[in-house]
This record gives structure tokens, sequence and C-alpha cells, in this order.
């Protein structure tokens, strides 16, 4: 049972992995299945709803991920200044660490939105929920306001787009271009 799900948790991963450096529409599920090490029959063994399905989990592993490190970040913060400079460091260390060849996979998704199913448009806007919700938190702790809140938590979350979507919009430029060549 533990080589069952080590399985279906790796070709999660391995989803997520693609999808920060290529996007959804440039990972194909033989490629997840190379890079999980597992054979071709368990994508429809652990996903029967496809691509969609894996898609969906590899955002909410991503969330789940982010999630996570906003919390710490957020703790590590003694006033809002430095709850957003916390943050910020930490939504810039992916891209910042691979020198910007990978990204976000949530935003990733988010930026192929148009092309994507209902179900994965539904996974991305619950994790930018979840975000949300977590950057808000050390707001509420240090007592301020909700309307504050909600505000320095919109400022995070903006930021989080500044420094997450333009490694996305300049692979994408990238890919275009070396299309064109």
């Amino acid at each position: 049972m533990q080589k069952i799900a080590h399985t279906k948790q790796e070709m999660i991963t391995a989803a997520r992995k693609l999808i920060q450096a290529k996007g959804v529409a440039s990972t194909g599920l033989m490629e997840i299945v190379a890079a999980a090490e597992t054979s071709r029959g368990s994508i429809y063994h652990h996903f029967p709803g496809g691509k969609d399905e894996l898609i969906c989990l590899a955002i909410e592993e991503a969330a789940i991920l982010a999630e996570l490190g906003i919390l710490r970040a957020g703790k590590k913060g003694k006033n809002a200044a430095e709850v957003i400079q916390k943050i910020a460091s930490l939504f810039r260390q992916v891209p910042e660490n691979s020198k910007w060849q990978v990204g976000c996979p949530v935003a990733a998704t988010a930026i192929e939105g148009h092309s994507q199913s209902k179900i994965v448009r539904d996974a991305v806007a619950n994790a930018f929920s979840r975000w949300s919700k977590a950057i808000e938190l050390p707001y509420r702790k240090q007592g301020l306001n909700r309307k504050t809140q909600n505000r320095l938590g919109s400022v995070s979350l903006q930021l989080w787009k500044v420094v997450c979507c333009w490694p996305e919009v300049y692979l994408l430029q990238n890919l275009t271009i070396q299309s064109l060549i």
C-alpha cells in the first residue's frame, strides 16, 4: 500500500515541478510518468480523471507548500512592514534560486487559464484563496482591524503576482521566440 501511495505522490510532485518549469500546456503525461519513474498504467490507476485530476492535485500540493511558507514567514515578522518583507522574500526564493528558470505552478496554470478546464481553474482559485487567508493571519494576530488586514493581505498578494508571474511571462516569451526561430 505504501508503494502505491508513494507512486501517486511522486507523480503529483513530478507534475508540479514540470508545470513550474514549462506550464500545463507544455507538460505531457508521458513526461510526468518519466520524471516520476513509473509506468504508463499508473496514470489511469491513480488518476481516473486524467490530466485534469493530476494537475489539480499538483496545484493543491503547490498551494499547501506555499501556504506553509507564508505562515512561517508571517510568524517571523514583528510588524506589518516586516511581514510584507518576509513574505515577499519567500515569494522570490524559487525563481531566484533557479536563476529564473522556474516559477510558481499555480501562476503558470493561471496564465494559461483560458485553455484550462473548470476544475483546474477552480483549483487555481482555491490556491489563491488559501494564500490570501494565510497572508492575512499574521496581520490579524497583530491586532489590526479587518479592513487593514485585507489591504495588507492584498498588497502582499500583489507582490506575489509581480515576483511569481514575471518569470512565467519571461518563460512564455522565450518559448514563443524559440518556436519562431
